[in-house]
């Protein structure tokens, strides 16, 4: 199925016949995104979303995407020209030069997901985050996505800081638990402040827990292996455990644990 997006605000069949090779976003990957769910007839987090795209072009000293180009009544109507009401799907919202530098775009798809809610196995790369660039959701993902690449076996790679510490995955944030506490990496840590992530941090007490710590350093492999629970969180997903890390000289086995689904649970049905 081809599907339709919105271009500048408008709903168009295709958008690509125009764009020529040396286009600033195909050549130099210029650009910020961001990646939503919809479901249950909502699309989720939008405004929070927005604001994420809107302090990274502050800080990067991009141009704002035009408010009336992002409107979520223009997008559930994107999702029902698509043929998406009654199933979950992918929102990616994308503000880039897409035909010069002067003028910036904005580029809405929605296409079909599907949710993997089994337990994880991950790996650990020993790339390090060295640049504070990694706390933007910049369409430059290519390193990401071959890191990704690199680990075929595994549904996620773990990424570090400079210490050795993991901050993150190549497209979640990492979440633990321990005493009834979650426990989360800050973006200060050249790593993506995750909306998921966010998310439950402020609702912790919603979901059951006793308190919310951020590991100022990064997780340490021993802190991962004292911890109850190991949960990948993003926008789509929402939270998925981990139930095996490999270390490359030996695995980290984690006990068999559910609280990932009562977290996806609560948002899917209550917010």
């Amino acid at each position: 199925m081809r599907y339709k997006m919105i271009f500048d605000g408008e709903i168009k069949d295709d958008i690509l016949e125009n764009i020529t090779a040396d286009s600033p976003a195909f050549c130099w990957g210029m650009g910020v995104f961001e990646t939503l769910l919809y479901e249950n007839n909502r699309i989720y987090f939008l405004t929070e979303h927005l604001n994420r795209m809107k302090t990274s072009c502050s800080e990067l000293n991009l141009p704002y995407p035009v408010p009336n180009n992002i409107k979520e009544e223009k997008i559930m109507m994107l999702i029902r020209e698509n043929g998406l009401t009654d199933s979950s799907a992918r929102i990616r919202i994308i503000h880039s030069p897409l035909y010069d530098d002067k003028k910036w775009n904005t580029v809405v798809t929605a296409v079909k997901y599907e949710r993997n809610t089994s337990f994880a196995g991950v790996s650990l790369c020993p790339v390090k985050r060295e640049n504070t660039f990694y706390s933007y959701k910049t369409i430059s993902y290519m390193q990401n996505i071959l890191i990704k690449k690199a680990y075929p076996d595994f549904d996620e790679v773990l990424l570090i800081n400079t210490k050795g510490n993991v901050i993150e995955g190549t497209y979640t944030n990492i979440i633990a638990v321990k005493d009834n506490i979650v426990y989360y990496v800050s973006g200060d840590q050249n790593c993506l402040p995750g909306i998921m992530q966010s998310k439950i941090i402020s609702d912790h007490k919603k979901l059951g827990f006793s308190g919310a710590e951020d590991v100022k350093e990064g997780f340490s492999r021993d802190f991962l292996s004292s911890a109850r629970e190991l949960i990948l969180t993003n926008s789509l997903m929402i939270a998925r455990n981990i139930d095996i890390i490999d270390f490359g000289n030996r695995n980290l086995q984690k006990s068999y644990n559910r609280t990932a689904g009562g977290i996806r649970e609560f948002y899917l049905k209550v917010n």
